[in-house]
């Protein structure tokens, strides 16, 4: 198993986190919440930040971006390229996985179909109330 740190996304609704330890202390600097992806049906989940732009609007930063191109120097190769999470986890940042592979890479849209998955993530606290899941 590789190891890994947690961190604790959002305010009422929270959502932990995995990432390398080579990373917790940079990703510290900063306040993290989460997205929903494509809605709250689908169950996928991602850290983010958001910083003004240029114009003075919000512009969303997410976490695997920023420790592939910040942390790890990989630059995105097109516009068409977004981050796939190798295990199919949207939560788990960390640079290695448990199978000892690339956790975070670019992948375009026609590659990431021919793997198509994901793990659908559980708030661990809602509110007020902390959640329990069992699997």
């Amino acid at each position: 198993m590789s190891a890994y740190a947690t961190m604790t996304v959002g305010k009422r609704t929270q959502y932990e986190v995995k990432v390398s330890p080579e990373d917790l202390d940079f990703l510290l600097q900063w306040k993290w919440t989460y997205a929903l992806s494509h809605g709250p049906w689908s169950g996928l989940v991602y850290a983010r930040r958001s910083i003004k732009g240029a114009d003075g609007s919000n512009v969303t930063v997410l976490m695997h971006r920023v420790i592939l191109i910040e942390r790890m120097g990989i630059v995105r190769p097109s516009e068409q390229h977004f981050v796939d999470h190798e295990n199919g986890h949207s939560l788990d940042n960390r640079r290695v996985n448990d199978e000892g592979l690339a956790q975070l890479q670019w992948l375009t849209p026609k590659e990431n179909m021919a793997k198509r998955r994901g793990i659908r993530c559980v708030p661990i606290r809602s509110g007020t109330v902390a959640l329990e899941a069992t699997f």
